[in-house]
């Protein structure tokens, strides 16, 4: 899979995920924020999205899964297409480092082990600090 593909894959996600987020927020659902319970987050709702993350890459569809899971889910794909959309089309002062980091990634994977190390490797290297710290700026 390219880059480029990667990212169609990533944002048709979203865009689904956005349909299904208007269609709870409608009926009252209230969204379980990131850092509303900390202990559950930080371990078994993570793991759980973890295992969804690896279902969907092998897959190509998403297991059924718990709301809290669900929404954690939504939350790596919008990292994994900004991170996919930043390798894939760059803006110009960025170019040669998403060069040199696509060089070092791509035809290292099949197709579904880059979907998972995207979704699972990538954010617990950094969409999850990126997460926390947006969190951090709307608790302030």
């Amino acid at each position: 899979m390219t880059w480029t593909e990667l990212n169609k894959l990533f944002d048709a996600e979203c865009r689904q995920g956005h349909a299904r987020l208007k269609t709870e927020l409608k009926k009252g659902t209230k969204i379980p924020h990131l850092i509303e319970d900390r202990k559950e987050i930080m371990g078994g709702v993570l793991r759980a999205t973890d295992s969804a993350c690896k279902f969907f890459a092998e897959n190509q569809k998403w297991p059924i899964m718990e709301q809290a899971v669900s929404w954690q889910c939504f939350v790596r794909l919008h990292a994994a297409r900004d991170f996919s959309q930043f390798i894939a089309s760059p803006d110009r002062p960025n170019v040669i480092f998403a060069e040199s980091l696509a060089k070092k990634i791509e035809n290292r994977y099949s197709d579904a082990e880059m979907i998972q190390w995207i979704l699972v490797d990538y954010w617990w290297h950094a969409g999850i600090w990126a997460d926390l710290y947006q969190n951090r700026i709307e608790e302030d």
